[in-house]
């Protein structure tokens, strides 16, 4: 489950961008389901800790929470979203539409109890 060069190359710009000349850490917290979990493999390989990784490679002070619950729903993630951003966090990663409600999705009309609009939460500058 290694991250794709290609996929990264604009994240390690974008945060190079954020992070290059910053003293204290920079907080990502990576918030979604199964995937970002990191399901079937150990922590170290799930992408945010891959992630976190790549950007100290790349001599970014960085630390990355992995906020994955394995099995959450977009609904879910945007209602625990206040408790797992810590109040200073700088990115945000959204992986909304765990597998499991893709598949309830295509059985029946779910999108609208699924509300996928975020105006941002208390403890980041989301809007």
């Amino acid at each position: 489950m290694a991250l794709k060069h290609a996929s990264v190359f604009g994240l390690l710009v974008a945060f190079g961008v954020l992070f290059g000349g910053t003293a204290q850490a920079a907080t990502v917290v990576a918030l979604g389901a199964s995937n970002t979990f990191g399901k079937g493999v150990s922590t170290n390989q799930a992408y945010p800790a891959q992630l976190e990784v790549l950007l100290r490679a790349k001599g970014l002070n960085v630390n990355v929470i992995n906020a994955g619950i394995n099995g959450d729903t977009t609904g879910g993630m945007l209602a625990r979203l206040d408790r797992v951003v810590p109040k200073g966090t700088s990115v945000v990663i959204l992986q909304p539409r765990g597998k499991r409600q893709a598949k309830r999705s295509a059985r029946s009309d779910f999108r609208d109890s699924d509300p996928f609009a975020c105006n941002g939460c208390e403890g980041c500058s989301l809007a």
